[in-house]
């Protein structure tokens, strides 16, 4: 995903220190914007111990299952189990699933009816029947579909299949991934507006609502646009809580919408409401690289942050490669 900085366009009530943060319980960390508070947070390096430490983090999507948390990386298909209460964890004790090169997830959910995880690699290319495996096609002909992959709770990989939507980009296909109920129906969103390559003023987020297909394919229900008020630069993730609320976050515009599905899950209710994430002093973006987000409970989100770009502001530093959480005073 590309990263970006971009000034506010929201106002704020209040900002916070983006200068490297007390660790993770210090009273330090109680700043607020609007309706959202920062707890805590942390670097996931200083969770990881010994032989668990890696030299790059893109953190990209995070999921909770019962005390835990479980955060996809772009960088690799390994999976980390981290501590909800984000105190360190004990050697050995992080990653689950096997290393396949070249693959990285985008996002991660857990479906608990289900006793599973479904992940998604963003884009590759589709190949279809009939196609020379010779022959290259020209940029401007490719298509890609997203792939979602269902694992056990060991991470064990149970069944794959292609997302029956064709993307322009590799790089700009689903982002994010929600599960309606029993997980009989899953939401991705794209992270384009409109699951377009280019962004336009004033265009919108779309959500992809599949159903499963025999074969382990997913095929799109149906489309659904995110309100105006949600329309960010682009898209990075989307979680779902049990009462129907909705929070997608947007890397570009370092921003939370927070709104509500419909009963029927055929749309959304109202506008919902927008918060940037904390500026510093300056109302200089500092979260810019957030990639992932997830419930909590009903008052509480964690979000994950991927690594800073060379070109990126200073500012962003202290963030990247991090995982934090929030409490939301009046989400819809």
């Amino acid at each position: 995903m590309k990263s970006a900085c971009l000034p506010i366009i929201i106002a704020i009530t209040a900002t916070a220190c983006c200068q490297p943060s007390p660790r993770k319980d210090d009273p330090a960390l109680s700043s607020a914007t609007g309706g959202l508070k920062l707890l805590k947070e942390s670097p996931i390096q200083d969770l990881l111990a010994g032989d668990d430490r890696r030299d790059r983090l893109e953190a990209s999507g995070v999921t909770k299952r019962g005390a835990d948390l479980f955060v996809a990386f772009d960088n690799m298909s390994q999976i980390a189990r981290l501590n909800a209460d984000l105190s360190a964890n004990a050697a050995g004790s992080v990653w689950r699933g096997g290393q396949e090169e070249k693959v990285g997830y985008e996002a991660i959910v857990w479906v608990e009816a289900r006793s599973r995880f479904f992940t998604v690699i963003e884009a590759v290319e589709a190949v279809e029947a009939g196609d020379d495996a010779d022959k290259k096609k020209k940029k401007k002909d490719k298509r890609f579909k997203a792939q979602i992959r269902a694992f056990d709770q060991d991470m064990g990989l149970q069944s794959e299949g292609a997302v029956g939507f064709e993307f322009e980009s590799e790089n700009k296909g689903l982002e994010g991934l929600a599960v309606l109920g029993d997980g009989e129906l899953v939401l991705g969103l794209c992270e384009g507006q409109g699951c377009r390559k280019k962004a336009k003023e004033g265009g919108r987020g779309v959500v992809l609502v599949l159903e499963p297909e025999e074969g382990g394919g997913w095929k799109p229900a149906r489309e659904l646009e995110l309100p105006k008020l949600a329309s960010f630069g682009d898209y990075a993730d989307i979680a779902v809580a049990p009462d129907g609320r909705v929070a997608v976050v947007s890397q570009e515009d370092a921003s939370i919408w927070i709104g509500a599905l419909t009963p029927d899950a055929q749309g959304f209710q109202g506008e919902g409401k927008v918060w940037p994430l904390p500026r510093d002093a300056d109302g200089q973006v500092c979260y810019c690289n957030v990639e992932g987000v997830a419930w909590i409970d009903d008052r509480r989100l964690v979000l994950v942050s991927d690594k800073a770009k060379d070109d990126q502001p200073a500012a962003c530093r202290p963030k990247q490669e991090s995982i934090h959480l929030f409490e939301v005073d009046d989400a819809p």
